[in-house]
């Protein structure tokens, strides 16, 4: 007879073989070569991009995920940019020994495919199915559809660790009071994903509070495992850098990333017998499909329902509780069937701001998919005889192979082996290294188009860089990001140790890239060039004094600006058909014929200057809107020079005006209205913008 060590040895040799050929199906072996990034090029993949940029760090630091480097100012920890926790911190302090690149996701998905057939294993065997049974359950249980989604198409590979779920079924069933256990499962949770903390929670909770109600004596025993899964929780949380300070918990999505009530029974392309169901915007994240095994196995339980003599549905309840309570709230606050929202409502922004930590709401509907399969099964088999239902796990695991195989293989030639190559070629995009520190683009926020070119392209150098893919960051971060490049732009002071590039992002506007691009170009100092390279325009600041970088110099298209487009005090008249090459306009109106107004509270004009030493006067010529006179403050580089008023027809306002006294060669002129009108609210016209002064010409004699 087999000893327990060997037989845990054999079942660990099956899941073995389970996940190797799943891998094989599903991908081919391509994705356990570590040096093979190709296929992690989208979605959670770019986690593998997050882990080269910490493998740089240092080992001993505070918290321990720390990864400055990728995302710059934006930047936070491993556990908010996309890499695997349990993964990157194992692999650390070897990663010198590594390969480069090296990617882990391959293995993950290898461990997590064995693990899924080991913990339904596990499940199985307590119900006392025999070797060939347990076989067939665990192949079952293990290829379910919301499993192999998450690898296969929506390329989340960390919640394809569904023997969370399982093991904390287990517990429940097996009625487990082991504290390390129960632990060792919150623990594994925040390495790999948070999203499963509701699951393994909510069945602690009522599987404890029912072994509670049935022995009071266990009190003590359960409150020392509250005690021990919250204290160990957040010691692993606080070391791997949950607890960052501006990292936003909450975020957007909460109540669109939902399930539906259809969601269970809508394949999304698993099945070539039972049909796509139409669905919600956002659904897909909210994908359940109980899938084909399950759906014989429920017809055939609702047919000898009346004859199965043993229940174990009492043992079940916890879970059924904890299952019916998630998809509650995989609903989210708007409850659909298919593609029709049935009705909503409003809920306390108290209750908002918890529920919104978890935005993609629809992913609890996975344990109520998970129970649709496991608690059918095992009350078919009690009513059936071991032949008959071993001889039904054939059929159903042949069926259900059959019916998913198409799904299963989509992505083997596609995703998993399609080659990748970068769309920067141009050489000079190597050599940035050998003159800066940094590549910081512009919109410096997270996910900017084409930011992964830019990312692999920083990580090959050892640049940081300042954007990224991640599942939380600090808003105000990302909002002082943008500040402190304006302010660069707005003055011509940029970050000597950055080459600066411009790209666009979704949800920002490409005239105000343009404008900032614009901008900056304006105020470039002559030691600075810009240049384009495979179509992005970039800036190398301070470049002529580099004695490296020949290659990024051969594509400086020009260093500073040129003379004429210098301001040297002459009068700038502002209109249309007027030379518009000395100034950058921001907070004004379109041109006009005689000039331009003023719009809001601020509006500037950003002039690169030379030979400005000898002025010593400001004349503004412009025009009021309206009685009762207004009076405008007017600012040079943030700091107020004089208040000017102005007649409805145009005069001038002299400001003295001494050079000397700025520090720069940028000159920032801002105005800014005392009284904000429209002159729709003065009953001149429907016009309903602010407007300040009509702006004619400035000059400096």
């Amino acid at each position: 007879m087999a000893t327990k060590k060997t037989s845990e040895i054999t079942w660990l040799i099956y899941a073995t073989l389970y996940s190797l050929v799943s891998i094989f199906i599903i991908s081919g072996f391509g994705i356990l070569n570590p040096v093979n990034r190709n296929w992690l090029s989208i979605g959670d993949g770019t986690g593998q991009i997050s882990w080269e940029f910490f493998r740089d760090q240092p080992v001993i630091q505070f918290p321990l995920g720390l990864n400055p480097n990728y995302g710059l100012e934006i930047s936070n920890t491993i556990a908010f940019d996309g890499q695997i926790p349990l993964m990157s911190l194992i692999l650390h302090p070897i990663s010198s020994f590594l390969p480069t690149p090296f990617q882990y996701f391959g293995f993950f998905i290898f461990f997590t495919f064995l693990l899924n057939f080991y913990a339904s294993t596990k499940i199985f065997i307590f119900f006392k199915f025999n070797n060939f049974q347990t076989i067939l359950g665990s192949i079952i249980l293990s290829s379910l559809p919301i499993t192999l989604n998450r690898t296969i198409e929506n390329t989340h590979y960390a919640l394809s660790s569904t023997w969370i779920i399982l093991a904390a079924i287990y517990l429940s069933l097996t009625k487990s009071i082991s504290a390390l256990k129960w632990s060792l499962i919150v623990v594994l949770i925040s390495l790999i994903h948070p999203y499963y903390f509701p699951f393994v929670i909510l069945i602690f909770f009522f599987s404890s509070t029912l072994m509670l109600f049935n022995d009071r004596h266990l009190f003590k025993q359960i409150v020392k495992i509250y005690f021990t899964m919250v204290s160990s929780l957040i010691f692993t949380m606080w070391v791997v850098g949950y607890f960052i300070s501006g990292v936003d918990s909450a975020d957007v999505g909460y109540g669109l990333f939902r399930s539906s009530l259809s969601s269970l029974f809508d394949s999304s392309g698993w099945s070539q017998i039972f049909p796509d169901l139409k669905q919600t915007e956002g659904a897909y994240e909210g994908f359940g499909y109980i899938g084909t095994s399950a759906i014989v196995t429920i017809l055939l339980y609702l047919i000898v329902l009346r004859r199965i003599q043993v229940s174990y549905f009492r043992l079940f309840m916890p879970l059924f509780i904890s299952a019916i309570i998630l998809f509650i709230l995989s609903l989210s606050n708007k409850i659909s069937i298919l593609e029709y929202e049935i009705f909503s409502f409003n809920i306390p922004n108290y209750i908002q701001d918890v529920v919104s930590i978890f935005r993609s709401s629809g992913r609890f509907i996975w344990l109520l998919s998970i129970l649709l399969l496991i608690f059918p099964l095992v009350q078919i088999h009690t009513y059936l005889s071991a032949k008959n239902f071993s001889i039904f796990l054939v059929f159903v695991s042949t069926i259900t192979f059959v019916d998913y195989f198409p799904q299963l293989t989509s992505q083997r030639d596609i995703k998993f082996s399609a080659p990748f190559k970068s769309n920067l070629t141009d050489k000079a995009w190597k050599s940035i290294f050998e003159c800066y520190e940094n590549i910081r683009l512009y919109p410096p926020t997270v996910s900017v188009q084409n930011y992964y070119n830019f990312l692999l392209l920083a990580s090959d150098q050892d640049l940081g860089i300042n954007t990224g893919r991640f599942s939380r960051v600090d808003s105000q971060e990302i909002e002082q990001a943008y500040e402190r490049m304006h302010k660069e732009f707005n003055t011509g002071k940029l970050q000597h140790n950055s080459f600066y590039v411009f790209t666009q992002a979704d949800f920002i506007i490409p005239e105000l890239v343009e404008f900032q691009k614009n901008l900056a170009l304006q105020t470039l100092d002559d030691a600075s060039g810009y240049g384009e390279l495979n179509g992005f325009t970039f800036i190398a600041p301070k470049i002529a004094g580099c004695e490296k970088g020949d290659q990024i110099k051969s594509k400086v298209i020009r260093y500073g600006i040129s003379e004429p487009r210098k301001y040297m005090g002459e009068k700038i008249q502002f209109g249309i058909g007027k030379d518009t090459s000395k100034y950058v306009l921001a907070g004004f109106s379109a041109l006009e014929e005689w000039g331009v107004w003023s719009v809001d509270n601020d509006s500037r004009i950003i002039l690169n200057t030379a030979n400005l030493e000898s002025k010593t006067t400001l004349i503004i010529e412009a025009r009021d809107l309206s009685y009762p006179q207004n009076i405008f403050t007017i600012s040079i580089n943030q700091k107020n020079v004089y208040d000017c008023s102005f007649d409805l027809n145009f005069s001038t306002c002299e400001i003295p005006f001494a050079f000397k006294d700025f520090d720069q060669r940028i000159l920032n002129l801002s105005i800014s209205p005392k009284i904000i009108r429209s002159p729709k609210d003065l009953g001149l016209n429907e016009d309903t913008r602010n407007l300040g002064l009509g702006l004619k010409s400035i000059s400096i004699n």
